[in-house]
């Protein structure tokens, strides 16, 4: 009796650890976690000046400032996912940065397809192989606790597919068509790779969102939420100052609304809890 009591006791012990990072795991998130600070910073506080040092035409400096934003957001998401400690809620996180750096690795292809034998793709191609690595292995190693039913009001869900159809569209686009795209919305186009690098980092959100939609509590959304409210928020900065730098002003102002929108009814759901 006491050993089927303690065999039940430790295998519960062991269920609940499965909910938590333990701290091999801490410290393999830790590098996508520097590589999202990094990668994000830079470009949003340098924008076109950050291309010209390393070797980039320098163009479009509000496409700079956009990628920094989305990638930034995964760094703030990723910290605040390790002080808590809990798995649940960091999932859609991991499957955010193992979308944005497969999407990273097909921009990689693509610029090495075209004859780019520029440095920094081949940090980043680099980095990114890392991080789907440990994406990969820290799915796998959870694959068993799946999402929970929503626990959210319609509306809300309403939000975040709206929030997903956005982050497709500024996702798909570029990776597939990065020149054409950029040029259509006043552009000059030049730096592909990064325009490519910022529809991946967009394809991340619009991933999580999508299979959010029907699943997921609030508490494993709270992340994914700080990860939106942090991309819309710094976009919407790097639009005001877009519009006092030259920069098109037809979708720098679409784009200004739109992430302050998200933004300001983000703020009020997560505030809510998703109860919109």
């Amino acid at each position: 009796m006491n050993t089927s009591m303690s065999n039940a006791h430790m295998g519960a012990a062991s269920n609940e650890d499965r909910t938590k990072l333990n701290s091999l795991e801490r410290t393999l998130l830790l590098l996508p976690l520097a590589g999202g600070a990094v990668f994000g910073l830079l470009p949003f506080l340098l924008g076109s000046a950050l291309g010209k040092l390393s070797g980039f035409p320098g163009n479009d400096a509000l496409i700079y400032r956009l990628a920094g934003a989305a990638t930034f957001g995964y760094a703030v998401a990723l910290f605040l996912g390790l002080r808590q400690g809990d798995w649940a809620p960091m999932r859609s996180v991991v499957i955010a940065v193992l979308t944005f750096n497969l999407a990273s690795i097909f921009a990689a292809v693509m610029e090495f397809i075209s004859g780019d034998k520029n440095i920094i793709v081949y940090v980043v191609l680099g980095a990114s192989i890392a991080f789907v690595a440990i994406s990969l292995w820290l799915l796998n190693r959870h694959a068993g606790e799946g999402p929970s039913q929503p626990d959210v009001s319609p509306w809300f869900i309403r939000f975040i597919i709206l929030g997903t159809v956005l982050s497709a569209a500024f996702g798909v686009l570029p990776l597939l068509i990065p020149v054409l795209g950029a040029r259509l919305l006043g552009f000059h186009g030049t730096d592909v790779y990064l325009i490519r690098l910022s529809g991946a980092a967009s394809l991340g959100y619009a991933v999580t969102g999508a299979l959010g939609i029907r699943l997921g509590a609030w508490r494993e959304r709270t992340l994914g939420m700080i990860m939106a409210l942090i991309f819309n928020g710094f976009s919407f900065v790097a639009c005001v100052i877009a519009l006092f730098s030259g920069e098109p002003i037809l979708i720098t102002l679409v784009i200004a609304v739109a992430s302050l929108f998200v933004t300001i009814v983000g703020t009020i759901a997560y505030q809510r809890k998703g109860q919109l």
